[in-house]
């Protein structure tokens, strides 16, 4: 008898305690309208299920800067000038960011405060988002609302994000991003000593954020390199189809590298080197490999002493197959002579042209590259204007850069038409949210990129580097 009534009381305190636990998710979790997807007999995935809520909290949060809601994003993207013109006035209200991150840091609950001015989205949108989670780091110093409308845009529960903060970043904004990683679960931040341009801090930053998410539970699948002054040029699920076709290839910039950039000639290498462009995307496996290998901590060493090393890292650990087998790997030596021929026949000697996405389901790479999108002067592919020889992209270049094949667009500053960034953010929500249409998205054309072929095992004269 004794026995029965303990094990009543057990059976009635253990239904008590799952009712208050359905009841504290529900209360907590009141404003998710899920859909639980069942995947298998023992797993269950909620996904998105009001996206135009979601949609009308984007507009409040982008309408809550004094001016945008008169400026007509849709009418520039399809061209018109007169809009652009009207657009190109818009001047970005930084009292209206100051007031909002007053507003935050001063609530009770900042995060709450963070996420009504903020759209961090609380579900993945699809099944196959949330099987495929991504990860993404940053090197920050400055622009705190910026920073925070870029994570916004690529925000996702099931991806990971790891921030590095600049030693000489004000302490408002190590203040600020920090909230963002105490409101955020899977948002990593990581303060570290004064980098300068060109400086070796840049490697170890960059590294450390490698490291960091390498070394996490969560199995995500690719890592992207951002700047703070970047945007996505495709939504999560784009992303998310585009590096299953990469098939586990790292994507770099690969360019010859000038024996100038050293300042030691007597030290050798223990890899031949080549120059990239700071921006890379590639795999967990890649990820895994590099930061547990004993060749790239002495290269890491070795280039201390190179010119801006961080342009002589990604494609010298992923290009020297024989050296270093990464996974995802490729012979640059090979691909370089290979490039260099397509561009002594001049086939990389042309104008980008605006380019149509039938159905508005694919995009076509022009070019070998897409991890991102820059503009080098003299290229007359900017019209907006070259600081520091780089595009800063403005109003009239917006048709073109929604039709870019590449993954993120640098770089766009909100002191120089910043209509050209809310613009070309509201379009990347508009999109994301048009979950119907973005189940149309196909990527089979990623499939040509040159070291996508090399991974897939295509004869060397099969492979191309620019495609008109």
């Amino acid at each position: 008898m004794r026995c029965r009534i303990r094990w009543n009381i057990i059976v009635y305190v253990g239904l008590t305690a799952f009712a208050l636990i359905l009841f504290v998710f529900n209360v907590g979790y009141k404003s998710i309208e899920a859909q639980f997807i069942t995947i298998s007999p023992q797993i269950s995935i909620a996904i998105e299920q009001n996206p135009k809520k979601l949609w009308n909290r984007v507009e409040t949060s982008l309408n809550q800067l004094s001016g945008f809601s008169d400026i007509q994003c849709d009418a520039i993207l399809s061209g018109n000038s007169e809009a652009a013109e009207k657009a190109k006035q818009w001047y970005f209200p930084f009292q209206d960011a100051s007031k909002i991150w007053n507003e935050i840091e001063e609530s009770y609950d900042q995060c709450q405060t963070l996420k009504e001015f903020f759209v961090f989205p609380e579900l993945p949108f699809t099944v196959e988002e949330a099987e495929y989670p991504l990860a993404y780091g940053a090197l920050v110093h400055k622009d705190i609302t910026q920073v925070t409308y870029l994570l916004s845009s690529i925000y996702r529960p099931n991806n990971v994000y790891a921030f590095v903060v600049d030693g000489k970043a004000s302490i408002d904004f190590k203040r600020r991003i920090n909230i963002l990683s105490d409101c955020l679960p899977n948002v990593y931040v990581q303060h570290t000593t004064v980098v300068r341009w060109c400086g070796y801090e840049i490697v170890r930053s960059v590294f450390n954020t490698v490291r960091l998410l390498a070394g996490l539970k969560q199995q995500w699948k690719y890592f992207q390199y951002l700047s703070g002054v970047d945007l996505p040029l495709k939504t999560n699920l784009e992303m998310t189809r585009i590096f299953k076709t990469l098939n586990g290839a790292f994507i770099s910039e690969i360019s010859e590298f000038q024996n100038r950039r050293l300042f030691n000639i007597s030290a050798t290498s223990p890899l031949p080197l080549f120059k990239s462009s700071l921006s890379a995307t590639f795999s967990r496996e890649s990820a895994d490999y590099m930061i547990s290998s004993a060749m790239v901590s002495n290269l890491l060493s070795y280039l201390k002493n190179t010119k801006c090393p961080d342009e002589s890292i990604w494609t010298t650990i992923a290009g020297n197959p024989d050296l270093l087998p990464l996974p995802g790997g490729f012979n640059a030596s090979a691909l370089l002579t290979r490039r260099k021929k397509e561009i002594k026949e001049g086939h990389n000697s042309f104008t980008d042209p605006e380019i149509t996405r039938p159905n508005n389901n694919t995009f076509i790479p022009t070019q070998y590259y897409i991890s991102r999108y820059q503009v080098w002067k003299p290229s007359p592919n900017c019209k907006g204007k070259y600081v520091a020889s780089s595009c800063v992209f403005g109003v009239d270049d917006l048709p073109i850069l929604i039709s870019r094949p590449e993954l993120v667009v640098h770089k766009l500053y909100f002191d120089y038409q910043p209509a050209t960034y809310f613009c070309l953010l509201r379009q990347h929500w508009q999109r994301s949210l048009n979950i119907e249409l973005q189940q149309k998205f196909n990527a089979d054309s990623y499939q040509n990129l040159a070291q996508v072929k090399a991974v897939n095992g295509e004869p060397l004269d099969k492979i191309r580097f620019y495609y008109k």
